[in-house]
């Protein structure tokens, strides 16, 4: 029980510590520039381009920029999506493993020591 509490739950539980914890991070930040993003389109829809170009323009590139921005915040959100899966992928099946290895190895074992016993319980049976 100590082992697996060890070997499975303990790293398991830090890794969603801390890895979740950066993986909500970068997708606050990415809500965050969304919203700025939207509100940028609406701002940008409004702004009536045939009487005041001027304004329009200067609309058109701050949507340009925080269009970049949304773009590069998506990514960053994609790209922490996907190393989180893979660590947890790589992680968390190389700790199953190995405590299904180590409980293997440990009925294995028992197995043999029963083995080597059952002559002497034929023994004293019989």
């Amino acid at each position: 029980s100590e082992d697996i509490q060890d070997q499975l739950v303990s790293p398991f539980q830090k890794f969603l510590r801390e890895d979740l914890k950066d993986l909500k991070e970068v997708r606050k930040n990415n809500d965050k520039i969304s919203e700025k993003y939207e509100s940028a389109v609406a701002k940008y829809a409004s702004v009536n381009k045939s009487k005041d170009p001027t304004s329009a323009q200067e609309e058109a590139f701050a949507l340009f920029e925080i269009r970049r921005a949304y773009f590069r915040s998506s990514f960053d959100y994609v790209h922490q999506i996907l190393v989180f899966k893979d660590k947890l992928d790589t992680r968390f099946s190389e700790k199953v493993m190995g405590a299904m290895y180590a409980h293997v190895d440990y009925f294995q074992y028992s197995a043999e020591v029963f083995m080597g016993l059952k002559p002497a319980m034929d023994t004293l049976k019989g």
